[in-house]
Formats: C-alpha cells, sequence, structure tokens
C-alpha cells in the first residue's frame, strides 16, 4: 500500500454501498477505487465552481467599473455642455440683445393668439431674458373683457408686451396663464412679480416709452401672496371672484 495512501473506515446505508458497487464493476474498478474516484470529482467540481464564480464577480466588477467610467465621461460631457448653454445665454442676454435693440423699451409683437402669446413670452424669459422685475397689468381686452400685459424690466432693457390677449376667464385661457406663471416661478421671477392693483388703460397705440411711462403710474403690489387678488381683476367684477374658481395649481403660487 502506497504511503500516501491513509486507510478510512466507512459505513453506509447497504443500499447505497449495493449501488456503488454496481458502478464500479461497470467501471471496470474496486469499490474502494470508485469511491475515491468520486470523491475526487465532487471535490474538483466544488473548486471549478468557485473558479467560475470568482470570475463571474470579476467580470461583474469591471462591468461596474466602466460602466461607472462611462457616466463619468457623460457627466464630464454635459457639465461642459451647460457650461457653454450658460456662456451662450450669458452673451444672449448682455450682447445679443443690447445690439438688436436701439432703444432701451422694446415692444414685443403679439402672435395674435392666447396660447401663441403664451409660447413666446415663456420662450422669451426662459432663453433670452434676465429681468431684475417683472409687472403684471390687466386691462379692457378685444375680443374678451380683459387681456393681461406684461412689463420686463432688465438692468439694460424693458420688454413690454401690451397687445396680448391673454386673459383666465375660461378655463383653457387661464391654463395658458397658469403655465406662464410657473415658468415664471421655476426660473425664481415670480418673487419680483408684482400686478397693478387697479385695471388699466389700453397702451398698445401708444409710443413704447409712453406707454411704459403711463404704466409706470398705476400702483402695484407682489404677486406672491395676492395672486387671487391679481387674478380677480380679469373680472367685471372683482369683489365677487372667490378663489375656488380657478384650478388648484394657483395655491402653489400664492
Amino acid at each position: 500500500m502506497s504511503r500516501d495512501i491513509a486507510p478510512f473506515g466507512l459505513r453506509m446505508p447497504s443500499h447505497l454501498k449495493e449501488e456503488l458497487q454496481n458502478k464500479s464493476n461497470l467501471n471496470g474498478r474496486s469499490l474502494n477505487a470508485e469511491v475515491v474516484s468520486r470523491l475526487e470529482k465532487s471535490l474538483d467540481d466544488e473548486v471549478n465552481k468557485n473558479e467560475i464564480v470568482n470570475v463571474d464577480l470579476l467580470e461583474q466588477l469591471q462591468t461596474a467599473l466602466d460602466q461607472r467610467q462611462a457616466l463619468g465621461n457623460q457627466v464630464h460631457t454635459m457639465q461642459e455642455r451647460l457650461g457653454s448653454l450658460s456662456t451662450l445665454l450669458s452673451n444672449l442676454n448682455h450682447h445679443v440683445i443690447p445690439a438688436l435693440c436701439q432703444t432701451k423699451n422694446t415692444r414685443l409683437v403679439s402672435a395674435g393668439t392666447t396660447y401663441g402669446d403664451k409660447d413666446r413670452l415663456c420662450a422669451f424669459i426662459n432663453g433670452f431674458f434676465s429681468a431684475s422685475e417683472i409687472v403684471f397689468y390687466i386691462r379692457d381686452g378685444h375680443s374678451n373683457h380683459s387681456a393681461l400685459t406684461v412689463l420686463l424690466k432688465g438692468d439694460t432693457n424693458n420688454f413690454l408686451a401690451d397687445a396680448t390677449p391673454m386673459t383666465v376667464e375660461r378655463l383653457p385661457r387661464e391654463r395658458e396663464v397658469l403655465d406662464l406663471f410657473q415658468v415664471l416661478d421655476e426660473r425664481g421671477l415670480l418673487d419680483v412679480a408684482e400686478f397693478a392693483v387697479t385695471r388699466v388703460k389700453q397702451t398698445r397705440d401708444l409710443p413704447v416709452e409712453q406707454a411704459i411711462e403711463e404704466l409706470e403710474k398705476y400702483e402695484t403690489k407682489p404677486v406672491r401672496s395676492n395672486i387671487y387678488e391679481f387674478l380677480s381683476l380679469f373680472f367685471r367684477e372683482p369683489e365677487q371672484v372667490k378663489p375656488d374658481w380657478f384650478v388648484d395649481e394657483w395655491k402653489k403660487l400664492n
């Protein structure tokens, strides 16, 4: 007997011993050799399984590292693009707009529809204008009882939209005005917004400088916390207007 073979007494159920004996006969080896072979195979399989698991873990770890690197590259690219956009917006506000506007005061052209003017004002506020103060006025409308006038005041330029037909007299129109106010709130501009506490005269037919001069004569108060008082001015009897006339989203802006 070889010295590296250690004797070992093994008890097993009779049916298992009989099955192993049959397998050993088929494989042409002794019962002892059959048992040793099967034990060696089970140990080898266990080692191979652990190696496969380790390889899988390494592959998963490498995949995670690759994904993190790719994400880092994307973040860096986005930061560069945001930097470029910030520079572009700064140039638009401080160089392009002053170059296009020959005077300090400019009248914005109406799109002719409520939704068209809403889209124009939202785009203008989001992309091309840094306002230091915004004033809202309610004037007599043409196709409606009332309409919205907006004065955007900046450090170097003022922009007046006094021909828009925007109103809150009907629900679809109210939501368009709400959309505009939500954009202002997202930009942090609603906190510098005010409104004239009384209805104002029509100014669209006046030269823009004179129109702004007339509008600035009206008493104003902050929009924030007075939103329902502002909305009531769109109606013939403001004192009769109740907050529950309007959609709930206004509560978040009040």
